[in-house]
């Protein structure tokens, strides 16, 4: 029961609870994570996200962002170009057990798609957390690499796309 004239306790903002729960699930990829760690990169990723949907003025579906992008009427907002300002500033974090590597789906067809995998230092790429802020618009996407639906695989320096504008 709550005190006489005590405000009602509120729920976390949804940012904040996305926040909390990308958070637990990068201190689960192993043992030693340091929680601030991964707590700044989780602010950091989910924030960021939504940043580049304003900056971008994104559109949904995805698909549609990138139609209006390669039409000319958009700047920026591929899938690249969402992993490629993301990781921007992630590695610009201090990260002791926290690691980044760029994967690739589907390399050089038309349904080619570019986002992030951050895993425990130490560890395999293989073993992290997909990151993709352009499939939700900016609502940020993370998920077991080997388990998410597209088919990841770690992409090599040649694989990586051309810098963009």
């Amino acid at each position: 029961m709550r005190p006489a004239g005590a405000s009602p306790a509120r729920a976390p903002a949804p940012v904040e609870r996305e926040i909390a729960a990308l958070t637990r699930d990068l201190l689960s990829l192993g043992p030693g994570i340091d929680e601030a760690e991964a707590r700044t990169l989780a602010r950091a990723a989910i924030e960021t996200a939504r940043a580049l949907a304003e900056q971008y003025r994104a559109v949904r579906p995805a698909w549609l962002q990138n139609m209006l992008v390669n039409w000319g009427l958009k700047p920026r907002g591929l899938c690249y170009q969402w992993a490629e300002d993301l990781e921007q500033v992630l590695r610009a974090l201090p990260s002791r057990q926290l690691a980044l590597h760029w994967v690739v789906a589907r390399p050089g067809t038309l349904r080619e798609h570019n986002a992030l995998v951050v895993y425990q230092v130490n560890r395999p790429p293989e073993t992290g957390l997909v990151l993709d802020a352009w499939r939700h618009g900016g609502r940020l996407h993370w998920a077991p690499l080997l388990v998410d639906k597209y088919p990841w695989k770690l992409a090599e320096p040649g694989e990586l796309p051309a810098p963009g504008p």
